[in-house]
């Protein structure tokens, strides 16, 4: 006879929260902890940018850690030398750093923070480009043409005008000398015995060297004159020119540079700049001489002194961006759209001047001369928000249609978002479920309404005290303990059992393999902690006496009974095994429709080998039972498998084999609430065999 399983009744107990009493035995207090070394964190910023001479404020922050006193040591330099000039300060987590640069290239500063009695300092390093200055032109003013009466000594005079006139040096090829403090200079030439040409340069600029130069015509009178114009032939550009024949005399009116040619008959080029008076549009000083350098329109107009459009496109150099860029050409609508003197075709990368690239401006010809920023142009496309754009945020959806209706919800979306529904929001601007949590932080989207959510809108769907989103079970019943996944023991997966087998009933299974027709079948490897099974296997003896009656019905009622979770094994102990779990699968398959064929796949196996050679687990439970019936429940523990006999029809009905498995699982959730750590279980009867039968009179003992 079975042995029946030990009754024990389980009682539902909530964990109370016992509060003791302190004893009166002393406590002896704990060691101070030993102190902690003081840590520090250091932020410097580099400044934008900066320029020789310009005041530096290098800003920073700092926070400390610990008891200890911060000391503070800071450090600039350039190239490697240290700069000792500087004014520093660090107070209430702010730190500065003030100095001027005196050269230009890469300056390096740094601040750390140490501790008294700690090894460790804390520090932070920043690099930043000091650019040179802008030291302006260099003018030079002297006479372009000196006249002598007679041979004697010479000493040419002038002035030199710049920003630094220490930097200044003063040359006429063969003497180099230096400007006085207010920019004047002179240099001798000794005694003059002919006249002749010299020029005199001057250059100046620490950092950013600049340079011009003047032609001076010194004309010694009482030489030959062949046209009586009272120009020496060797001083007369037109020495058999307009002269005494045709009542000419030079003066400053009628011949500006002195050059014996009549301005207005003769002389092509008045001021003797070399541009042709045709072309040049200033009467410059004389002596100074047109280069692309310092006349860069070539108008005749020396650029620094003279000339208020230098490359002549129309724009005043003082609203031109590129005043020396591109000549020969004239700003208009057509050739530059924004007016700011840089040809559009050439010269000029953002035509509308919004501070966007024409190549990244799909309004490269639109509103000219605003600035784009977050406000006015808040996508960053160079099309004006409140006048071009019709998308101001880019995320596919108008602004507004055609009659002014307002479509985008949303006009200013997060740029380059793409969850961008049909009203223009994207996940961080709509709350889909009405939780009060935006989708994007929302990590259990549609939540019903009214219900609490956290800050991340999840809710606590079954009352388990764990939110959605961490609840792996969110369907726990009620007076159940979840654990930090929200699960109880009864949604838990039981676990494969590697040790403890026994072939009683009611032991773990050891692990076993069997051949199927579908191939190798693995307990081991096919345990889920979840699945029961059942064994039904055909024998008949030599009198041709056995089972095939019920194991050859028609299988279909009693699948129809199993629960979800349930395998099927058929198998057989006699020599025509595999024709027997042919025959078997055959009448399966003939039994279930196509939709129930669906449901059982996978779950229906034939044994294709004889029984009596079963080996590991089951095959201990068949050495050791001898039944032909066998289940495994949930437990992974060995299960006998009870009559089919039904006394309304007195007939066996195999329908009673499903409903083991059945009994397996209404079982499982009984039995696992003993592991539910809130439980206590009391034992009430154990290990008591019942040895009567059905008939009265018959009692336990």
């Amino acid at each position: 006879m079975m042995n029946s399983k030990a009754v024990s009744a389980v009682f539902l107990a909530a964990i109370m929260v016992l509060s003791g009493c302190l004893g009166s035995e002393a406590v002896e207090e704990d060691p101070l902890p030993e102190p902690k070394d003081s840590i520090a964190r250091v932020e410097l910023l580099p400044p934008m940018s900066s320029t020789v001479g310009e005041l530096v404020v290098v800003s920073g922050i700092y926070a400390v850690e610990g008891d200890g006193e911060p000391i503070f040591d800071f450090s600039v330099s350039h190239a490697g030398n240290k700069y000792t000039d500087t004014s520093t300060s660090a107070d209430s987590g702010q730190l500065s750093i003030v100095f001027i640069p005196d050269v230009p290239g890469i300056w390096e500063i740094s601040s750390s923070v140490s501790f008294e009695g700690q090894s460790e300092s804390f520090s932070d390093t920043v690099q930043f480009s000091v650019a040179a200055p802008d030291e302006g032109e260099t003018i030079l003013s002297l006479e372009g043409v000196i006249e002598l009466a007679q041979e004697q000594t010479l000493t040419i005079t002038g002035i030199v005008i710049h920003s630094d006139i220490t930097t200044c040096s003063v040359s006429d090829g063969a003497v180099t000398t230096t400007p006085d403090s207010d920019g004047s200079f002179s240099i001798q030439q000794g005694i003059v015995e002919e006249s002749y040409d010299v020029t005199i340069t001057a250059i100046c600029g620490k950092w950013t060297e600049s340079e011009t130069s003047r032609l001076v015509r010194v004309i010694l009178s009482g030489g030959d004159d062949m046209d009586g114009d009272g120009i020496p032939d060797d001083s007369d550009s037109c020495p058999d020119g307009y002269g005494e024949d045709e009542g000419w005399g030079p003066n400053e009116y009628t011949d500006y540079d002195s050059d014996g040619c009549h301005d207005f008959e003769e002389d092509r080029d008045d001021d003797n700049d070399m541009i042709p008076d045709v072309d040049d549009d200033c009467q410059s000083e004389l002596g100074w001489v047109s280069s692309i350098e310092e006349d860069h329109d070539q108008d005749g107009c020396n650029d620094a002194t003279e000339d208020s459009d230098d490359d002549n496109d129309g724009v005043l150099d003082n609203l031109d961006s590129c005043a020396v860029g591109e000549t020969n050409w004239e700003s208009k609508p057509y050739t530059d759209w924004d007016a700011d003197g840089c040809q559009d075709f050439g010269e000029d990368l953002d035509d509308d001047n919004d501070m966007v690239l024409d190549t990244m401006d799909d309004c490269w010809r639109g509103q000219s001369n605003w600035i784009s920023n977050s406000e006015s142009d808040y996508d960053g496309d160079g099309c004006q928000d409140s006048t071009e754009d019709s998308d101001d945020d880019s995320d596919g959806v108008n602004d507004v249609n055609g009659t002014g209706v307002i479509l985008d919800l949303c006009p200013r979306s997060p740029l380059n978002a793409t969850d961008i529904d049909e009203n223009g929001c994207d996940a961080t601007e709509r709350d889909t479920d009405g939780d009060g949590v935006m989708d994007a932080d929302d990590q259990c989207e549609g939540t019903p309404a009214g219900i609490i959510v956290n800050e991340i809108g999840c809710a606590d769907l079954d009352g388990d005290g764990v939110f959605s989103n961490a609840d792996n079970c969110p369907d726990t019943e009620s007076k159940w303990t979840p654990d930090a996944n929200g699960c109880a023991v009864y949604q838990i997966p039981v676990a494969w059992k590697e040790t403890g087998h026994g072939n009683g009933r009611m032991d773990t299974v050891a692990h076993f393999s069997l051949p199927t027709l579908d191939g190798t079948w693995s307990f081991r490897n096919e345990w889920n902690g979840e699945d029961v099974y059942l064994f039904l296997f055909k024998y008949t003896d030599s009198s041709g006496n056995g089972n095939s009656a019920d194991w050859n019905k028609a299988p279909g009622s009693m699948l129809r009974q199993l629960p979800d979770n349930a395998h099927v094994f058929y198998g057989s102990f006699d020599n025509s095994y595999h024709n027997d779990i042919q025959n078997r699968k055959t009448a399966v398959e003939a039994a279930l429709n196509a939709n129930e064929e669906e449901k059982f796949a996978g779950r229906i196996h034939y044994i294709d080998m004889d029984m009596s050679n079963a080996q590991g687990g089951l095959g201990d439970l068949i050495n050791n039972w001898g039944s032909l019936y066998y289940g495994i429940d949930r437990f992974q523990r060995a299960r006998e498998v009870g009559s089919i006999y039904a006394w309304t029809s007195s007939t066996n009905d195999i329908t009673h084999w499903a409903y083991e498995t059945r009994m397996y699982n209404y079982e499982f959730p009984v039995e696992v609430r003993e592991q539910d750590p809130n439980i206590h279980t009391v034992t009430i009867v154990d290990n008591v065999w019942h040895s009567g039968g059905w008939s009265g009179g018959y009692t336990s003992t």
